[in-house]
């Protein structure tokens, strides 16, 4: 099992100074979270609480978050903890889903998915709130696969879920513009655009979309009077050009049509089998320009935006004291050391 201590991570440190008032006129921190994916992260329950645990620890205790959001996929990956065996011997995820099939004597993956999401799912969500209470912070748990009672049947969503502070479900939205994967291999089925709205968080109007639905402009009118817009994304594919100028463009335009403040994006990044993520999780102003970003295009960071409302930009009594000489250098980056690692992660 995965231990605090070899769990390793670095933190971005970003304290941007909003001159516009955001709502209840107090200052908001947001972590947002770039997280590599390993297959022994998931390998139980209890060992990926120990690895996002950390990280909320971490948001918390140095860097006083308010919210803390988490990549989209984030919890689908425990479904295979649900069959150990077939994972550990497969060498692609079409493998491992064979494999399982031929162990559950199930005809039919979307079923059998639909099974798992929906036991996964629970005990996923049930950690998340846990969580959420113990450091008495707004979490945005990544994206959970869940079933949806439609009157056409069962139905497998691509959900985000929002944790309150009292661990009670604040906010839920589904992913609406699915890939071919998710639609076809996975058998999910898209949302209703309407059902979105912007929910206050800590005080502020906050919108979200996940991935691919960052790429359309439907979202403005649903979305109107967001101040804070916030992106879940799993892009799995390697990082080339093509793939990066798309994704630089998504998150700024959302921004720049609307009347929010600033955006951020929380990235999944990493392997499991033969499928890979990476890009950098990163934040813009209201103008869509990039003014953070992690450092690396696959590993675990936090990024840290500081929202402060006019005339209190200035006022260094409102910002860390470690963090306080930062704030008239919006691109600037602290690198936190990383807590120890074991011989096998500094090999890497």
């Amino acid at each position: 099992m995965m231990t605090v201590a070899r769990a390793r991570f670095l933190a971005t440190v970003l304290l941007f100074a909003v001159t516009r008032v955001v709502s209840g006129g107090q200052p908001v921190t947001i972590a947002t979270v770039q997280f590599r994916v390993t297959e022994e992260t998931f390998a139980s329950v209890e060992t990926f609480r120990c690895a996002v645990e950390q990280i909320v620890d971490r948001a918390v205790s140095e860097y006083s978050a308010d919210i803390v959001i988490f990549p989209e996929y984030l919890n689908v990956f425990l479904i295979a903890s649900r069959f150990s065996r077939a994972v550990e011997q497969a060498s692609t995820v079409g493998d491992a889903l064979r494999r399982i099939t031929v162990e559950q004597a199930s005809a039919d993956p979307h079923a059998l998915m639909q099974s798992a999401a929906d036991t996964v799912s629970g005990a996923a969500m049930e950690m998340w709130a846990e969580i959420a209470v113990a450091y008495g912070v707004t979490i945005v748990g990544g994206t959970f696969f869940v079933l949806e009672d439609q009157p056409d049947g069962l139905e497998l969503r691509n959900r985000l879920v929002v944790f309150a502070e009292d661990g009670t479900v604040a906010y839920k939205q589904d992913k609406v513009y699915l890939t071919d994967v998710e639609r076809f291999d996975l058998g999910i089925r898209p949302g209703n655009i309407d059902d979105a709205e912007p929910v206050e968080l800590e005080g502020l109007s906050v919108g979200f979309t996940i991935c691919r639905d960052s790429f359309f402009d439907t979202w403005h009118e649903p979305l109107e009077g967001s101040e804070l817009w916030v992106d879940l994304r799993a892009n799995g594919e390697r990082f080339s050009d093509e793939v990066r100028q798309r994704f630089r463009r998504s998150l700024p335009q959302r921004v720049r049509q609307t009347d929010a403040i600033a955006g951020v994006n929380a990235t999944l990044t990493g392997h499991f089998l033969d499928l890979v993520w990476e890009g950098r999780s990163y934040a813009v102003d209201e103008s869509g320009v990039r003014i953070a970003e992690s450092r690396e295009l696959v590993g675990t960071e936090i990024t840290v935006v500081k929202l402060v409302p006019a005339g209190k930009a200035t006022d260094l009594s409102q910002l860390p004291p470690h963090s306080a000489a930062h704030l008239t250098q919006p691109a600037t980056r602290i690198m936190i050391t990383p807590r120890p690692s074991s011989t096998a992660d500094r090999n890497e």
